[in-house]
This record gives C-alpha cells, structure tokens and sequence, in this order.
C-alpha cells in the first residue's frame, strides 16, 4: 500500500456519517484535514438546514481553516439547491455541495521524522475545531431527531 491514514472519528459502525479529523502520508506528501465523508442527501440536506440557521458560525469556520491554508473539496450540484438565495454568497459553494471537506497538503515530508509534525497537526486541529464542531452538531441534531441511526 502507498499510503497510510489515521482518521479521528467516533466509532464508525455506531454512528454513520460522522465528522472527522484525519491524517495521511504517501512516500513524497502528507495531508489532513476535516469533514464528513460517505454521506447521502438526507444528511446534506440536514447539513444545509444548519448551516442556514448559523450562517455567521459556518462563514467564521470555513475562514479560519482557509486561512491556515487549507484548501475545500467541494462537489456542487449543477443546479442549487432549495434555500440557495438564502445563503450568503461567500457560502453558496458549501452549501449547494454533495459533501464537503477541507485539506491541507504538505511536499515536506521530512516534517514526519522531527518534532515539526506535533506542531503542524496541533495547530491544524485548532484551525479545524470550528467546523468540526459544527459538523458534529448536525450529527448529533440528527440523532437526537432519529434522522440516523445510533
């Protein structure tokens, strides 16, 4: 296998479609990042209806992770979704998208063998706090509402 990775998620078979934190390597890069992965419209669709109840913590969120230069993968939809002209424009793409990521890539693979690593990924994680934490409202919204299985 060319790459490892450490995803920080809660117990995947417990819980479906899950925000996570992750952490990977290849022989010449590394990455990381946080979002949520594998989902379906349902959860989207939950997403969506947080994220226009708290527009001004989604925009704070997504700032501070592109500041740290990470980069969101995003896979729009061709056409918008319902609630689009009730977005902010600065977030649209996040919210007219099948699922949603942020990550950040690094060429400097000797980071792996010094303490410069601890560093990056301590900083990463406080970049990414804010939009973890809304993503795993929406989870735990939607448990709470039977939207998901436990």
């Amino acid at each position: 296998r060319e790459n490892v990775w450490c995803m920080f998620m809660r117990d995947k078979h417990q819980y479906t479609y899950q925000p996570c934190m992750w952490f990977e390597f290849f022989p010449d890069r590394y990455s990381y990042g946080v979002g949520i992965f594998g989902t379906d419209p349902t959860v989207m669709n939950l997403y969506r209806e947080h994220m226009k109840q708290n527009q001004k913590r989604y925009k704070a969120a997504i700032l501070k992770a592109e500041k740290f230069g990470a980069l969101p993968d995003i896979f729009p939809y061709k056409k918008p979704k319902p609630g689009y002209d009730e977005i902010d424009k600065s977030l649209r793409p996040y919210y007219n998208t099948k699922f949603l990521y942020f990550c950040k890539h690094s060429f400097e693979i000797e980071n792996l063998y010094s303490d410069k690593i601890y560093y990056e990924l301590s900083e990463a994680i406080k970049a990414f706090a804010p939009l973890y934490k809304l993503l795993l409202e929406v989870h735990e919204n939607s448990i709470e509402k039977g939207d998901f299985n436990e």
